[in-house]
């Protein structure tokens, strides 16, 4: 169970494998992506604490029709995006904490003009995955993680009507 909470800083420097866009301009804000990182396996999927002490914590789990396993990508006007789920809706966005036992964790708090809760879409030399690193943190915070080189990796997106099961 600690090795699964250390995964969680990595998500500042998530490597993401986007099929359909390849730069932060083609990212089709419309769609709600699954998320799952290169080191665990495209069987693992980014998703949300539902309730408890670790409620809007984030973690991997077996991938699921949950709708805390859908994100969204949503464009701020001067090129970094806010991610939210379809579970917690749009006001609730992903953010990293700053400073105490926590520090570097992602999480979901409330949307606000936080540096923490812009996502830049960095595109790998490779062109097949890109970086999401937060303007708070920076385009090196993934290189501080205790997971080396992790990848989120995306499936199929679904239209936000899709039916999805929002049982956690």
């Amino acid at each position: 169970m600690t090795n699964n909470l250390r995964l969680v800083p990595v998500i500042a420097g998530l490597l993401a494998w986007l099929s359909i866009p390849t730069s932060a301009q083609s990212v089709d804000q419309s769609v709600y992506y699954k998320l799952s990182t290169q080191f665990r396996g495209n069987g693992m999927k980014l998703d949300v604490f539902n309730g408890g002490p670790k409620n809007n914590l984030t973690r991997l789990e077996p991938d699921q029709d949950v709708s805390g396993q859908f994100w969204r990508f949503a464009g701020n006007g001067n090129g970094t995006f806010r991610l939210s789920t379809l579970f917690r809706g749009p006001n609730m966005c992903l953010d990293i904490f700053n400073g105490g036992p926590k520090n570097n964790q992602p999480h979901l708090a409330n949307c606000a003009n936080l540096s923490g809760q812009l996502w830049n879409i960095l595109v790998t030399q490779d062109g097949d995955m890109v970086r999401l690193t937060t303007q708070f943190r920076g385009p090196d915070a993934w290189t501080s993680s205790t997971v080396a080189q992790t990848t989120i990796s995306h499936t199929s997106p679904i239209a936000p009507t899709s039916r999805v099961s929002s049982g956690h």
